[in-house]
């Protein structure tokens, strides 16, 4: 579960950072895809705390951006540092062990 709410944050960052088409999707929408995106960064902080996985600082950036993406320049250059760190951390948790129970 933890990786793939990793990946969905990278593809929904990713979207968000893409030059005006991300600043369209946030004004167009009346500054939903913000609240939706801070929903998503905290329910995957509280899963990566509770499961004790320590790669947290791109939902981190992630929330920041969410809180502060209603800042045009500064908004658009959190969301790429924030793509950039999940797309970095999704890549690490896939070689580290399964999320399952099971395998614990």
């Amino acid at each position: 579960m933890n990786k793939l709410l990793k990946w969905i944050a990278f593809g929904y960052e990713g979207v968000l950072a893409i030059p005006f088409l991300g600043g369209a999707i946030i004004v167009a929408n009346g500054w939903t895809p913000l609240l939706l995106e801070g929903i998503l960064h905290l329910a995957a902080l509280i899963l990566l705390l509770v499961n004790r996985r320590m790669v947290i600082a791109g939902n981190l950036v992630g929330l920041a951006g969410a809180l502060l993406g209603w800042i045009p320049l500064f908004g658009w250059i959190l969301h790429t540092v924030a793509a950039v760190i999940l797309f970095i951390e999704a890549i690490y948790m896939l070689g580290s062990r399964s999320d399952s129970p099971r395998y614990r």
